[in-house]
């Protein structure tokens, strides 16, 4: 059986501006026709969410990325699990009135402390029955074994921060850690780092999906 391809997840939080001579979009959708096993998942963000009237460029920018095979996740904002449950799902419906082309979600500040389980688990069946697939959730942290083993969501991105993270940050293997479960549920994002082949190879020990860019604060993603 052919190894399944440690895919990549895409903070495209770059306007696309005359999107079909847009640099860095054509990076992505270049990369995705030369890699054609490989999974890309591009996350896309016009105002915070997907705003509040469509955006002819990022209507382009979606039909362009599904064209080469990108898998296109909208962006929604959750606040820790304080924001409210219908506001987020108001969010998720959104995106579908608004860029009916989208895959799936994209849940940022994900709450990653024991007890927000449920809210997240609501959230995604919300976002599945609207028929988005994957949902991903980010806490940029390692998450309790409880958001695993009650599904949460479909993918988590347990690293998000400045420079490779150590092993012992990714395995999660302790008492009431996630390392019983499957790595294809986890991924990584990395900003101010340069390539490391090593270090790459350490992190698709743990995690399905990577993305590492040189890019820093204040916003690391705005670039590629």
């Amino acid at each position: 059986m052919k190894q399944q391809q440690t895919g990549i997840i895409i903070p495209m939080y770059i306007y696309p501006t005359d999107i079909y001579n847009n640099t860095d979009y054509n990076k992505v959708i270049d990369l995705k026709k030369k890699y054609h096993d490989v999974p890309v998942y591009a996350i896309l963000n016009p105002n915070n969410g997907p705003g509040s009237s469509v955006d002819g460029n990022y209507l382009a920018a979606v039909k362009r990325l599904r064209g080469a095979g990108v898998v296109v996740l909208g962006y929604v904002y959750t606040s820790y699990g304080t924001r409210s449950q219908s506001s987020v799902n108001a969010d998720i419906d959104q995106w579908r009135n608004l860029y009916p082309g989208v895959d799936g979600i994209f849940l940022d500040e994900m709450n990653n402390v024991g007890g927000g389980e449920s809210y997240y688990t609501d959230v995604m069946l919300h976002a599945h029955g609207e028929g988005y697939f994957p949902v991903i959730g980010n806490p940029g942290a390692g998450l309790p074994e409880s958001y695993f083993s009650t599904k949460t969501v479909d993918i988590a991105i347990i690293y998000e921060n400045s420079g490779y993270p150590t092993e012992s940050n990714l395995e999660g293997d302790y008492d009431g850690g996630y390392a019983d479960y499957t790595y294809r549920d986890r991924a990584a994002m990395i900003y101010n780092a340069s390539f490391d082949a090593d270090q790459i190879r350490m992190v698709k020990k743990y995690v399905g999906n990577i993305f590492v860019t040189d890019d820093n604060l204040p916003n690391p993603w705005d670039s590629l």
